[in-house]
């Protein structure tokens, strides 16, 4: 198992176990085993998933997404030729798992990299919507509640610090949206809830109460909650995120996520799980860069280089947006379009638009997903180098 960022080759040669006539274990029952099977099942692959393996004596007997969670004795029994994933967020943990299992037998591990990582080395993005065993499945979705922010970040990817009159969107419209898409597909994996702060939206307990029961359905495998720690979740919101699974994820910016110690105190007494912002594990480096936005000016690119940005841009894998009722590629297109810089109509799918029919819309948006064109967007683009996170105006 090799736990350092893989070359290109080393990535290729461990991805391309997963296609290879072995079973599968996933080993750790937790979140991080759970986006396995999820990732897994993306790739068309989860039928070669036999198990979950896990430490936990609380947990044997039971599944995860219709997979088995056993003990490491009845995988060794039922499994001696698996291939083993370790799948836990703790890096020094995973280490001591793969040692334990290498002394009953098990040598042949997948990076978890190559696992749960996306295969972008060829320049050629994955699809955000796939089709897989019959299943429409969206590999996530981030929804844009709030244009208010209690920051003003000078290269903020969302844009907010260029509204002049931010606020929080229409709750309905929201939530209209929402359901609109997961109409039209089996499954999304992962639904965040994003501003702008989240949670200085006023209805942010009502929209966690719908996504909530839509995950209860089995239609959002996934809800977190970023935030940048500055606002404390009130008492109703944490018994809805703890009735429904729902994660906060903190982005961490020193002194400006000002209740930062009484966000993950209030999380822990809730019994709601929180973790920092787009890493893997509490124990995990915190994010201390961004990309630095541009000046929004079109830049003088070819209608070719502006179609290779669109083809290898990751935005178009994971950050796709539902802004003011309508379905974006990437937040940046969003935004501009809600700045009035690009045409939202040009740039984006109405998921509030009527059909004649339900299966009429679900091809549409189907259709649109397929479309390879750049955005207007794409023409704009120029992020560049690397600037201090959170640098405020």
């Amino acid at each position: 198992m090799i736990e350092r960022k893989l070359t290109k080759e080393e990535f290729e040669m461990e991805f391309n176990k997963l296609y290879e006539d072995r079973p599968i274990v996933i080993f750790g029952g937790g979140e991080v085993g759970h986006r396995a099977i999820l990732r897994m099942e993306y790739l068309g692959l989860k039928d070669r998933i036999v198990c979950i393996g896990d430490n936990d004596p609380n947990k044997s007997g039971t599944t995860i997404e219709g997979i088995p969670i056993m003990n490491k004795s009845e995988i060794v029994e039922q499994f001696p030729n698996a291939r083993i994933a370790i799948t836990v967020g703790n890096t020094t943990v995973a280490e001591q798992i793969r040692n334990d299992l290498k002394k009953i037998g098990f040598g042949d591990f997948i990076s978890r990299q190559a696992f749960l990582h996306r295969n972008e080395f060829d320049g050629i993005r994955e699809k955000a919507l796939v089709f897989q065993n019959g299943k429409w499945i969206l590999r996530q979705i981030v929804v844009c509640i709030t244009e208010r922010c209690t920051l003003k970040c000078k290269n903020c990817s969302q844009l907010m610090p260029r509204f002049a009159n931010p606020e929080d969107l229409d709750t309905d419209e929201i939530i209209q949206s929402i359901n609109s898409l997961l109409d039209s597909i089996s499954y999304v994996q992962d639904l965040t809830l994003l501003g702008g702060e989240p949670l200085m939206n006023r209805n942010l307990t009502r929209i966690c109460k719908e996504v909530g029961e839509q995950k209860r359905l089995g239609k959002i495998k996934n809800i977190n909650i970023v935030s940048n720690a500055t606002i404390v979740p009130n008492p109703e919101l944490l018994e809805i995120m703890h009735k429904y699974g729902i994660m906060i994820m903190l982005s961490d910016y020193g002194k400006l996520s000002v209740n930062m110690d009484k966000i993950q105190k209030a999380c822990d007494s809730a019994d709601v799980q929180w973790r920092y912002a787009y890493l893997g594990g509490k124990n995990e480096v915190k994010i201390q860069y961004w990309s630095e936005v541009g000046d929004l000016t079109r830049q003088d690119f070819t209608n070719e280089q502006a179609a290779g940005k669109f083809k290898s841009c990751n935005s178009v894998y994971d950050c796709n947006m539902i802004y003011r009722g309508r379905y974006y590629f990437c937040s940046q297109a969003a935004f501009m379009a809600g700045l009035g810089i690009i045409k939202a109509e040009d740039n984006s799918f109405n998921l509030l638009q009527n059909y004649d029919s339900e299966e009429l819309k679900c091809e549409a948006y189907r259709r649109y997903m397929t479309e390879e064109d750049p955005i207007d967007a794409c023409y704009y683009c120029d992020m560049h180098g690397q600037v201090p996170a959170a640098e405020q105006l």
